[in-house]
């Protein structure tokens, strides 16, 4: 399921171009302690990787990039922005409404130090629903939020310092990573195994990704995370495109990175 919230603005605000870490930060802050503290330190564990299970998009609305200044900034102008959190953990999203239900329409949040205004939140629901679970599926679909992946490997060997590779969708890896961190979501949140053939018929293949400008480089936390901007082909049944559509393709995903939209059936 998915959550649209919505801001009013009655001027311009400026944030931080790299804001990643801060949405994050006020999703937190706006969960109820008790879940935003299982969510940060428990999460879903698989083996020794721990997910999340959420996602969430980019800022949209009437936008700017100020690239000029020693601090690159965003500009976002009124009336109004928004933007979108998914997850399968139901309980997360419904912590999100009762806060924002308890706290009542007009609660100030804080984004990156900048007070903006709640003023409602919508329910979108995945929206092919009524096709069987395992029905394979083909669909197109758009970024919401960079998808990221990568391998770290060693410079040389026996040294311990360490090299991290981020992968373009034109290189055959990006499939198997997104395939495989997937199949690994699936067990921590569902403690149990997809089919084989079923993990392995997933597809995704880069449809309109520039080359150049599709690449996005965040720095989050002081760390640079190269991903990927466009619109790609999945095929897969329509409870694995589902599940990725909840929790995002790739990694990093409660970081921001991997939200997408479904943009038409083929």
């Amino acid at each position: 399921m998915r959550l649209k919230f919505n801001f009013h603005c009655e001027k311009s605000i400026t944030i931080p171009l790299c804001y990643y870490y801060s949405l994050q930060g006020m999703l937190y802050h706006f969960l109820s302690s008790k879940l935003s503290q299982k969510i940060h330190d428990e999460g879903f564990r698989f083996g020794k990787r721990v997910f999340k299970m959420f996602v969430f998009s980019r800022i949209f609305g009437k936008t700017k990039a100020l690239l000029n200044s020693d601090k690159k900034l965003l500009t976002i102008y009124p009336p109004n922005f928004y933007f979108f959190v998914s997850s399968a953990y139901e309980d997360f999203l419904q912590d999100l409404v009762l806060q924002f239900l308890k706290k009542g329409k007009g609660e100030n949040l804080r984004l990156s130090k900048t007070d903006v205004f709640l003023e409602k939140i919508e329910v979108i629901p995945f929206p092919l629903k009524d096709v069987g679970e395992r029905e394979s599926l083909e669909v197109i679909v758009k970024t919401l939020s960079p998808i990221t992946v990568h391998r770290t490997f060693s410079d040389k060997k026996g040294d311990r310092k360490e090299k991290i590779h981020y992968y373009s969708p034109f290189e055959e890896e990006f499939t198997k990573l997104i395939r495989d961190n997937l199949d690994r979501k699936w067990k921590a949140f569902y403690k149990e195994e997809l089919p084989q053939d079923e993990i392995n018929s997933f597809l995704i293949k880069p449809v309109r990704v520039n080359k150049k400008r599709g690449l996005k480089v965040v720095n989050y936390k002081g760390y640079w995370v190269k991903g990927w901007m466009g619109e790609f082909y999945l095929k897969g049944s329509r409870r694995i495109i589902e599940f990725a559509w909840d929790v995002g393709l790739g990694a990093r995903n409660s970081q921001g990175f991997g939200m997408f939209d479904i943009k038409s059936v083929i």
